[in-house]
């Protein structure tokens, strides 16, 4: 990654971020007869890309299949 993503991607995910947080919460709203889209949108639009597609790898480490 270059130097610059990662300058990025630490001032967008502060220190709080949890990529594993996340997955669940997205797996919760997922999960069952139909889904959360509120909460599906609310972490897909305040991620950045580098975010999103670690997600997207644990996502799938997780639960065995990407949505």
């Amino acid at each position: 990654m270059l130097q610059t993503q990662q300058d990025a991607r630490s001032f967008i995910e502060g220190e709080n971020w949890s990529c594993e947080a996340d997955c669940e919460y997205l797996r919760k709203a997922m999960k069952g007869l139909g889904t959360d889209e509120d909460a599906i949108i609310h972490v897909v639009t305040t991620r950045c890309n580098a975010q999103r597609q670690e997600m997207k790898e644990l996502f799938k480490t997780m639960y065995g299949r990407v949505r």
